[in-house]
């Protein structure tokens, strides 16, 4: 796992956790504890703005507000060694996401902009400039000075084996196609979810042929990634129970991880997180909201910490620490990263 504070980007090996044993909920033994791997100190160069790791970890890049770096990781006798990679010319300066693609052969660029270009990693040259994503920017339609600086691009993602990549702006969704016989290529837009809330999330299906969209006010959308077409289910209006559940977790939806193999999804905001299976319908329980009926958004965290029953599809569990992250590590295991109240409170100015 790679972190980023500041100036300083850290390289983890993520620790185990001992066979799981006793109920839900009950503490977990550790087996090995996360290990430091490595550190990059961006501090000469300025303020860092974006870094990513490659899915095989053997790549790291970064940006500060000066330039952009690409390094390879070796691993040899125990020990980590870092090479930095000359980059070709024509890269921004700077970018302000970063993103490799699932196979690591691709490095997708953004700068502050909109403008995204395509890497390859292993012959070292810029392979694709895309532009279109400026539509959606204010830069383009001659905003004040305060707009010119901000990007319209919220996040980039990529799917799983290298095929695409998406670009996240705040009421739509680009698609690339990174890989083909006419070469990487702008495939088109997902329509904008039917509410008004900015879209803050998305993330590709292990298959890569669908994409689902979440937006700040928890709600979601799924659409195939061929047609950029909306899947009719998942594009109503907010009025089943699924959405009623959603609406039930605390903040935003921040990030969104699918299982390797099948269509079952992490939603996760800075207090909770829901399980979401694709493949089976949400429980219709007398517990749950009719659709159509008048709902009120709740705050409130359940003693057991779940607003559902274990096994429930679009299960809440509510977090006791601030969430800055989870998301599958593989078909049976996920992590999470939670930043604790004591840790937050130290960051609070002194009183006056």
């Amino acid at each position: 796992m790679l972190s980023c504070e500041r100036a300083v980007v850290d390289l983890w090996e993520l620790g185990t956790a001992a066979k799981v044993q006793g109920n839900e909920g009950d503490p977990v033994e550790v087996a090995a504890p996360p290990a430091h791997i490595l550190r990059i100190n961006g501090s000469a160069s300025g303020s860092l703005t974006a870094c990513t790791l490659s899915p095989d970890a053997t790549s790291i890049a970064i940006s500060t507000n000066a330039k952009i770096s690409l390094f390879r990781v070796s691993y040899a006798n125990g020990k980590a060694r870092l090479a930095k990679v000359k980059l070709p010319s024509g890269l921004p300066s700077s970018a302000r996401h970063l993103a490799f693609s699932g196979s690591g052969k691709h490095l997708l660029v953004c700068a502050a902009n909109g403008v995204i270009q395509l890497l390859d990693t292993d012959g070292l040259q810029v392979t694709g400039t895309f532009d279109q994503i400026l539509a959606d920017s204010r830069v383009a339609k001659g905003a004040s000075a305060l707009d010119a600086v901000s990007s319209p691009v919220v996040g980039l993602v990529t799917d799983l084996e290298g095929k695409w990549g998406a670009v996240v702006c705040t009421r739509t969704v680009h698609l690339l196609a990174l890989a083909g016989e006419s070469g990487p290529r702008y495939h088109g837009r997902v329509p904008a979810p039917k509410h008004i809330s900015p879209i803050s999330a998305a993330a590709f299906t292990p298959k890569g042929d669908r994409m689902v969209v979440a937006t700040a006010g928890n709600h979601i959308a799924m659409f195939q990634v061929e047609t950029c077409l909306a899947m009719p289910y998942w594009h109503k209006e907010p009025s089943n129970e699924a959405e009623c559940q959603l609406e039930k977790m605390p903040g935003s939806i921040s990030g969104l991880s699918f299982h390797p193999t099948h269509q079952r999804l992490i939603a996760h905001t800075s207090g909770a997180f829901c399980l979401i299976d694709f493949d089976k319908p949400m429980d219709d329980s007398s517990d749950h909201p009719k659709a159509g009926a008048r709902r009120k958004r709740t705050r409130e965290k359940p003693a057991d910490g779940s607003d559902t029953r274990k096994g429930d599809n679009f299960r809440v569990i509510h977090l006791m620490e601030p969430c800055l992250y989870m998301g599958y590590l593989s078909g049976s295991d996920a992590v999470l990263v939670e930043n604790p109240w004591s840790e937050v409170v130290k960051t609070f100015p002194s009183p006056v």
